[in-house]
């Protein structure tokens, strides 16, 4: 329905439609040109009114027109990265999962592999030799041959006495048996016999 005001008066395109007709019979009556030259006149600038503001609703509903296509056109995009987005996740979650059974399954590997020469160094008894390997801090005393003297169970370490008598805490896996040349030939540190 348009609305339209005349008089300040607000009437549908129908009623203005029957206003006129009734005006216009009673001016052809009345034969009063002027004063209907006059209402023809304000019903022109009416409908100009009108159709400007029409022109103005029509413009505006191109703007929400083209505003929800942009709109729809960024909810495809966010769908479309949000769909992407869970799929990088369960990649991710994957890979993580595959890399932690691989560090798994590394782990068991080696410690399955050295579980004998694990075993053998920490039945030592006190008074052994042992041979140290694989030290990083102190290389100098790789290979040296050392007294054992007694496994702290509180550090998880043996008490070795050195050759210049010094004592130290070493770590079991870094002992050999002195009379195991094999084991160490296969970690490739030679004994030290001075």
């Amino acid at each position: 329905m348009i609305e339209t005001n005349i008089t300040g008066d607000i009437f549908s395109a129908s009623e203005v439609v029957e206003l006129c007709e009734a005006k216009l019979s009673g001016y052809v009556q009345q034969n009063d040109i002027n004063s209907l030259q006059d209402d023809i006149n304000s019903l022109q600038d009416h409908v100009a009114n009108l159709a400007q503001e029409l022109q103005i609703s029509h413009d505006k509903l191109v703007d929400i027109v083209i505003q929800n296509e942009s709109l729809q056109q960024q909810l495809c995009v966010s769908q479309q990265s949000a769909s992407d987005l869970g799929e990088l996740r369960v990649q991710h979650k994957d890979a993580l999962q595959a890399l932690s059974d691989q560090k798994a399954n590394a782990i068991q590997m080696i410690d399955n592999s050295i579980a004998p020469f694990r075993e053998a160094l920490q039945n030592m008894i006190s008074e052994d030799q042992a041979v140290i390997i694989g030290l990083s801090a102190r290389p100098s005393l790789n290979g040296q041959v050392v007294d054992l003297v007694q496994w702290h169970d509180d550090k998880q370490r043996w008490q070795v006495k050195t050759s210049d008598e010094s004592s130290l805490l070493v770590k079991a896996i870094n002992l050999l048996q002195s009379d195991n040349e094999d084991l160490i030939e296969l970690f490739g540190h030679p004994i030290y016999d001075g």
